[in-house]
């Protein structure tokens, strides 16, 4: 299959897959490519599931023709000759400013469940918004900008039926192979600035008491739902290195798992990293947080089917997402009890400015 790609490459229906279509970079080397029309599938026979934030359920789809494994500087080149014959429709000078007062009310809504304790963190989000919609060439330009991401990133894309998603995530849900179940908690971050070295910013990271409480209650919160699967490991925290940002990250691993990729991502989803804490307390009630309504797939699960038996499901995080009433760029922050406003409020800013420059919108 890989073979008959390779030499039917200059033939292949571009226009059709940027109607239709999927990919996910699987390393510095090769990508896995899914061209539609998809069709509505069951979970034993899927190519790519998928679920909004707030869904209850996962839709599975089975895509025609994929996943075609193909070499990352092919699929580059390929997009780079579409994009020759079409014209780009957005720039970042499109899109409007995040509302403030919207993120001060989710904050201090937040900050009160707190304080009364009925909550211990929750995660305010903020959304830079145009009308427009994009061009074929404008997803084409922004998958190959994305391709230049760091390997820390899980880069991907799904789209279809004229809504999509494109992003380059550094978070999981899961991976699954066989009875082993690995994950990550991914919380707590610090922008890199230049008055000091990554080192330095590493080490006060590392050291930050509100940043690791934050990643803390994350940690165990996954454990605590590991733990119904099988014998847990954990990994040292350490420091996940991005080109503006840093986060702490801890990786968890599962042994002896017996549950479907449907089953882990009602286990798991959404972890406090993206949801509340405890979970107990529900995350539906988030939905009256503006903008938290038009969220749709950011931070929902999106889980691959990949050709050596293993299922991938990513934190649809740091992406941009269209649909036919426009396209939105969203961003979030933890909040616990020793959360500053303007503090998470320049975060929010720095995440939405670093999703812009990893698809290529800086001006």
């Amino acid at each position: 299959m890989t073979q008959e790609f390779y030499s039917a490459l200059n033939r292949f229906d571009w226009a059709q897959f940027l109607e239709q279509g999927a990919f996910l970079r699987l390393d510095g080397q090769h990508s896995l490519i899914w061209s539609g029309p998809f069709q509505i599938s069951k979970e034993l026979d899927y190519s790519i599931g998928y679920a909004d934030f707030f869904a209850g359920s996962v839709q599975w789809t089975k895509a025609p023709r994929g996943p075609l494994r193909v070499s990352n500087a092919d699929f580059i080149q390929g997009l780079r000759d579409f994009v020759k014959t079409q014209v780009q429709t957005l720039s970042k000078s499109d899109f409007l400013n995040p509302s403030r007062q919207d993120f001060e009310t989710s904050f201090q809504v937040i900050q009160g469940k707190i304080q009364r304790e009925e909550i211990e963190k929750a995660v305010p989000i903020v959304v830079s918004a145009t009308e427009k919609r994009p061009a074929a060439a404008d997803q084409a330009n922004w998958m190959i900008s994305l391709m230049d991401q760091p390997q820390a990133l899980r880069v991907y894309g799904f789209w279809q039926d004229e809504s999509g998603i494109l992003g380059a995530t550094p978070e999981i849900l899961f991976e699954q192979k066989g009875g082993v179940v690995r994950t990550m908690a991914l919380a707590g971050t610090r922008v890199v600035t230049q008055a000091e070295t990554r080192e330095e910013s590493a080490r006060a990271l590392l050291s930050d008491r509100k940043e690791l409480h934050e990643h803390q209650v994350v940690v165990q919160d996954i454990e605590k739902r590991l733990e119904t699967i099988g014998w847990v490991r954990r990994s040292e925290t350490r420091v996940l290195e991005l080109p503006h940002l840093q986060h702490l990250l801890t990786e968890l691993t599962a042994e002896g798992s017996q549950k479907t990729p449907a089953e882990l991502i009602r286990l798991l989803h959404p972890t406090p990293a993206l949801g509340v804490a405890p979970r107990a307390y529900g995350f539906q009630w988030m939905k009256d947080l503006s903008p938290q309504e038009g969220r749709e797939k950011m931070g929902g699960p999106l889980v691959f089917s990949l050709p050596n038996g293993e299922s991938l499901c990513l934190v649809a995080i740091r992406n941009i997402q269209w649909s036919p009433k426009g396209t939105k760029v969203f961003a979030g922050c933890g909040v616990v009890r020793e959360s500053q406003l303007e503090n998470e409020w320049r975060e929010v800013h720095q995440k939405l400015d670093s999703i812009f420059r990893s698809i290529g919108l800086v001006s």
